[in-house]
């Protein structure tokens, strides 16, 4: 999927779903990332485990806060386990929110794989 703003790629990486996120989440963007994640949730049951990358993301404010929460909520509902992987930027603004102390932020995808190896095992 993808707007001209931002791109969406998601597949199977081991025992996780992956969604990679690049370019801009704004409110231009959101209705794209939302209808996304909500696509990534139905492919991630099988699994157990979904892995939001946003290492590639440019623009990151209250849209891309709010559509972390709406994660994180679904999470918990689908009884997902989530990881989002993060920049420092992106760490940062999200350590300033509650859902940022409810989600499981990680450097790297690796990172973020193996936590969800550590999950299923």
């Amino acid at each position: 999927m993808a707007v001209d703003a931002l791109t969406v790629r998601m597949g199977r990486v081991g025992n996780a779903f992956v969604m990679r996120v690049s370019g801009e989440i704004d409110i231009a963007t959101r209705p794209l990332l939302t209808a996304a994640l909500l696509d990534a949730f139905g492919l991630a049951a099988p699994s157990n485990a979904l892995v939001l990358d946003l290492g590639g993301v440019t623009h990151f404010g209250a849209a891309g806060v709010d559509a972390v929460e709406l994660a994180e909520r679904w999470s918990r509902a689908e009884r997902i386990a989530l990881r989002v992987v993060v920049t420092p930027r992106i760490g940062f603004v999200l350590g300033l929110t509650e859902v940022g102390r409810r989600v499981r932020m990680e450097e790297s995808l690796d990172d973020a794989l193996c936590g969800n190896d550590e999950a299923a095992g």
